[in-house]
């Protein structure tokens, strides 16, 4: 199928990182098949990388016309509207993408970011979008969670429970919890580093 080996080639070379051949492929394929939207958020994502903001943008909202619930594509338009200091829209658009798919870790970790870099700030709301995040397992929320424990930002500051989710992320692949849970430990007595230890196993248990 003509449109298919398009849209593979396309898929293929962005994952070799090249973009720009890429967007070629993507435009060969909306030209064959106007109404897929996963091509339409996939070319948005392949000028992204090319630094094609406003053409980006336009995909990605084609994409949502074409297919209304369509997260990914909410997602991706949260993001770029983030990075252009677009804070109200952005987190409209995550919120969005998460109505969408409850489960959608990446966009749970994002917005919890976008709270707790944004302006005005809110530490409150980044700990709640970071928690539902890292009890999906995902690293990154894990151990931002960690820090605003470790920090108390938005929650009571409690080593152990920094500790705890360093410790899970850690074994989720981030190095940097291994070596914040490394330091945090010089802080804490025996008793509080096996309770950490205890509340980790029970973590894993769920």
């Amino acid at each position: 199928n003509y449109v298919d080996a398009h849209y593979n080639l396309a898929l293929a070379l962005m994952a070799e990182q090249k973009a720009e051949e890429a967007i070629s492929h993507y435009k060969t394929v909306i030209k064959l098949q106007p109404e897929s939207a996963d091509t339409y958020n996939n070319l948005g994502t392949a000028l992204l990388a090319e630094r094609k903001i406003d053409e980006a943008v336009s995909y990605f909202n084609m994409a949502i016309k074409l297919k209304p619930d369509f997260a990914t594509a909410y997602f991706n338009l949260g993001n770029v509207l983030s990075a252009e200091g677009k804070t109200e829209e952005a987190i409209s658009h995550l919120k969005k993408a998460i109505t969408l798919k409850p489960d959608f870790a990446d966009a749970l970790n994002n917005l919890g970011t976008m709270y707790y870099q944004g302006v005005p700030q809110n530490y409150q709301e980044a700990v709640k979008w970071f928690r539902l995040s890292a009890e999906l397992k995902h690293a990154t929320a894990q151990y931002n969670l960690g820090i605003m424990y470790g920090n108390g930002q938005g929650v009571a500051k409690d080593y152990v429970l920094a500790h705890m989710w360093w410790t899970i992320a850690g074994s989720n692949g981030d190095k940097k919890a291994i070596e914040n849970r490394n330091k945090v430990e010089k802080e804490m007595s025996p008793q509080q580093i096996e309770k950490a230890h205890e509340m980790t196993r029970q973590w894993r248990k769920k």
